[in-house]
């Protein structure tokens, strides 16, 4: 629910019942699609950097 429907973790720990929210997660949070998700951030923070300081960073293929 923390990732994939963007509920805070505690607000989910209060509605499960959860007095120790670091059990909590490192029960339920599980990685998914790694490498994709570093990616797209390391795009993203790149393409950010481009803007503000309006220089080309990124090599084109």
């Amino acid at each position: 629910m923390n990732v994939r429907e963007k509920v805070d973790e505690k607000a989910a720990g209060a509605f499960g019942g959860w007095s120790d929210l670091n059990l909590m997660r490192n029960t339920y949070t599980h990685a998914e699609d790694t490498e994709t998700k570093i990616n797209e951030a390391l795009r993203r923070g790149l393409v950010k950097a481009e803007i503000k300081t309006k220089l080309k960073l990124r090599k084109e293929p």
